[in-house]
């Protein structure tokens, strides 16, 4: 299983783990790690650990180990790739097939099909305000502003709008 210490992951490894019971055979968990980055999921991804029966197997990304990568990473790609962040999911790719493992379970996909993102949750305020829906669009304004709210809500719509913004622009013929 692939382990980010995000909840879509720690839910599948958790329910692997009930799965086998008390069935001695562990399984193989695999996580990318950034020691010393803010934003380090290692112990989210240690907190899972304790509470299951997992062997985990980590791998760290680093500049150097990706201009070493980079002809394969991008043969292996076999497209731009978006962002670093498919690079590490190489890192983890290949940490799998060194361990002898054909097949993981991931949480990919969670957060795209039940809108885990600020531009699917600021779609849906659109929506609201585009189908007349003021009351609807209002309510949620003043509750991310309230203790227990989310702040980053006010803060993300700047960087949203400039975004869809930039894609609804049309495209500049190149010559």
């Amino acid at each position: 299983c692939a382990l980010s210490g995000g909840l879509d992951s720690s839910a599948l490894a958790v329910m692997i783990d009930r799965m086998h019971g008390n069935n001695s055979a562990s399984f193989r968990t695999f996580s990318v790690v950034f020691p010393g980055y803010a934003k380090d999921e290692r112990c989210f991804i240690d907190a899972v650990l304790k509470g299951i029966r997992a062997e985990p197997f980590f791998v760290t990304p680093t500049a150097e180990g990706f201009l070493d990568d980079l002809d394969r990473f991008v043969w292996a790609n076999d497209e731009p790739p978006g962002s670093f962040s498919q690079y590490s999911l190489y890192c983890i790719s290949r940490l799998t097939r060194q361990a002898n493992v054909p097949v993981t379970m991931n949480g990919q996909g969670g957060d795209e099909i039940l809108g885990g993102y600020w531009q699917l949750y600021l779609a849906h305020l659109l929506g609201l305000l585009r189908r007349g829906r003021l009351g609807g669009f209002l309510s949620h304004l003043p509750g991310c502003c309230l203790p227990g709210g989310n702040p980053d809500l006010l803060a993300q719509v700047p960087l949203m709008w400039k975004r869809f913004n930039a894609r609804t622009r049309p495209l500049i013929p190149m010559r």
